[in-house]
């Protein structure tokens, strides 16, 4: 019976490509995560890319992967998302930032004539539209999550809610999004 000698050379190029492997993995992870919105992929790839989705469950992957002292205690903490109504649609919030209230696409912005911006997102079937926004954190075609953040306000901004080109309200907007 021949005894199985260890080679090297085997050895080595095996952990070689699995090291090749985990390089080119964490650096499409790290690009994605540098750049959300895919604007170098985007003009070759011929659309619109986007890696928030990507993000989040890689995110999700390795938080789950690494978490330590898991009890059946613990429960998610979530952010909630209030925007307090001054009038119709007129609101405030409790730290002067306009928070995105789900997942949706920046498709309008443009700069007024009082130096605040307009942007319009859409959430879904739900198209909401802010006016009074002051430094704005997004530009057209970003890809936001809930709780991301639009932009500032000085005293209040406003907002008004479409859904099926019929203006709906804030409550109601809220159970759509």
């Amino acid at each position: 019976m021949k005894k199985l000698k260890f080679n090297k050379n085997v050895f080595f190029d095996v952990m070689s490509f699995f090291g090749f492997i985990y390089c080119i993995f964490f650096s499409v992870v790290i690009y994605t995560h540098l750049d959300v919105n895919g604007a170098l992929v985007s003009p070759i790839a011929g659309n619109n890319t986007n890696f928030a989705s990507f993000n989040k469950t890689i995110d999700d992957f390795f938080l789950n992967f690494f978490r330590f002292n898991n009890s059946s205690n613990d429960k998610a903490v979530s952010e909630e998302i209030n925007y307090f109504q001054v009038d119709e649609h007129t609101f405030t919030t409790e730290d002067q930032q306009i928070k995105m209230l789900g997942d949706g696409l920046i498709t309008y912005k443009v700069l007024e004539q009082n130096h605040t911006y307009s942007i319009i997102v859409q959430y879904g079937a739900v198209t909401a539209t802010y006016f009074q926004v002051t430094n704005p954190s997004v530009d057209i075609e970003d890809h936001l999550l809930a709780g991301e953040k639009i932009g500032d306000y000085d005293e209040s901004f406003q907002v008004y809610f479409q859904k099926d080109q019929k203006y709906i309200t804030y409550f109601e907007a809220i159970t759509e999004i």
